[in-house]
């Protein structure tokens, strides 16, 4: 699937202030399963300095510095992206015994995804909801995964919030209601718990064409022969062709889309425009 993207991002403060360098994750990656074609980006005010690396796992980062004072801040962004993982199975799980849970990674693997396997939230209750989870699944590994996805889909209530960090996933789980990020968080928490590594993953998902549109935030779970694979349990999905990826880590605040600070006697008011549609 072939998507047009639009992001509008505005910070208007109260009064006038000075910009401290902000960081930025609204550059999607390339990948065999999605390219990325004509990206733009536009600042205002425009910054003195405007950099542009990888971070440490691999996603764009924008960096930005500011000179003069302003009253608002405004990023936008537009870009398309062709999507083809139609088939969000076309895999092969191996060695084999990660079929099964409960299961070890290769200890060179191990290593690697440490940052991934530890819980932020490790309480009694999200580990009796994995649990469960793995008992309905009959100790598969993929079974499990959707009946996480589902289950999340079926017994919580969405609730659309713009700014904040991500609840805890036990207290997603005492309100059953959350964001997409409380419910991506809630996700790998329980991944985690059973040892399963387990990413979070920032973008946007093309759904229902009448739908207002949002960042959107879902799931990566490392299986080896298959790589990261997304889940969405806001959605109820396996990502596949819908879902473009903007950034991803083992860090929800790490891949804030914009990040960063001002100094001056002022409160700041955000608002987002998102269009995503097809490209005929």
């Amino acid at each position: 699937m072939r998507l047009k993207v639009n992001h509008e991002t505005t910070y208007t403060y109260s009064a006038s202030v000075y910009l401290e360098p902000h960081t930025l994750y609204l550059h999607p990656p390339t990948y065999p399963y999605q390219s990325v074609y004509d990206f733009r980006i536009r600042v205002e005010p425009e910054p003195v300095i405007f950099s542009r690396a990888n971070d440490i796992e691999g996603n764009y980062v924008y960096l930005l510095c500011f000179q003069e004072p302003t009253d608002s801040l405004t990023i936008r962004t537009s870009f398309e992206a062709e999507t083809s993982r139609t088939n969000p199975f076309d895999y092969v799980l191996y060695p084999f015994e990660v079929c099964n849970l409960p299961f070890q990674y290769p200890l060179a693997l191990h290593a690697l995804l440490k940052p991934y396997l530890k819980p932020a939230t490790r309480h009694a209750q999200i580990e009796s909801f994995a649990l469960e989870c793995v008992d309905q699944a009959q100790q598969s590994t993929l079974r499990l995964l959707m009946c996480l996805t589902e289950t999340i889909r079926q017994d919580f209530t969405y609730e659309h919030r713009e700014t904040g960090d991500p609840r805890t996933s036990d207290e997603t789980l005492r309100l059953k209601r959350g964001s997409c990020r409380d419910l991506a968080t809630l996700m790998i928490d329980t991944c985690r718990v059973l040892g399963i590594a387990a990413r979070f993953a920032s973008g946007y998902f093309y759904g229902d064409p009448e739908a207002e549109r949002h960042l959107h935030a879902w799931v990566e779970v490392y299986l080896p022969g298959a790589g990261w694979r997304g889940y969405d349990p806001t959605e109820g999905l396996v990502a596949a062709d819908r879902h473009v990826l903007l950034a991803a880590s083992a860090y929800p605040a790490q891949v804030a889309p914009v990040q960063g600070t001002f100094r001056g006697d002022a409160y700041a008011q955000l608002t987002n425009h998102v269009l995503v549609s097809p490209v005929a």
